[in-house]
């Protein structure tokens, strides 16, 4: 499509929009094929494209990263130590995010990125992967030692700080730090059945 042709469905767009507002109606004219269209793609999605909620939401670095280590562990975790399906959790990767020094920013930054992924999938349950996400989650500045294994509420929701995948592969005496608190998760989604 050429720009002259986008801009003049741009304007129509634009007149349509007007047209609805001064009518004080709030949306856009669609035809019945584009209605039909998107209710079709609405049908097809699947439960947490829609905001389904889910039980767990998983807050740390490299947790999708097929390729890395702390990716197969994170898949290892879910497979073997969780009582969950696909479906019931969701994560959010930090791994992409740039955290500044500034400790304010930090807690600002992850805490708008977890609020909006809570608005998405109403998890029960949050789960931070390491000492830097639950301190900014948290607003804290306790040690990851003392914060894990403890339930706290964060937007409506229960908060509990594990160690992070990295400390894991670095030291495997930790895992069974990790593996205590994903049993706390377990117990806990099965007390909300």
């Amino acid at each position: 499509m050429i720009l002259q042709d986008k801009n003049l469905d741009k304007g129509k767009i634009e007149r349509q929009t007007r047209i609805l507002k001064s009518l004080g109606l709030k949306g856009l004219l669609v035809t019945s094929q584009q209605k039909a269209t998107l209710l079709k793609l609405i049908n097809n999605m699947n439960q947490k494209s829609l905001g389904v909620s889910v039980k767990v939401l998983f807050v740390g670095d490299k947790l999708t990263s097929k390729d890395s280590e702390e990716g197969a562990l994170f898949g290892n975790i879910i497979k073997k130590g969780m009582n969950i399906s696909d479906q019931q959790l969701d994560t959010l990767d930090t791994s992409s995010v740039a955290f500044t020094n500034n400790k304010f920013d930090g807690v600002k930054i992850l805490n708008n990125l977890i609020r909006e992924k809570v608005k998405l999938c109403s998890p029960s349950i949050i789960v931070c992967f390491g000492e830097r996400i639950s301190q900014f989650a948290l607003d804290s500045n306790d040690s990851i030692l003392s914060l894990r294994n403890n339930f706290f509420n964060l937007f409506n929701s229960k908060l509990i700080c594990t160690l992070a995948l990295n400390s894991i592969l670095d030291n495997q005496s930790k895992k069974r730090l990790v593996w205590e608190d994903i049993k706390k998760v377990n117990k806990e989604v099965l007390d909300e059945k």
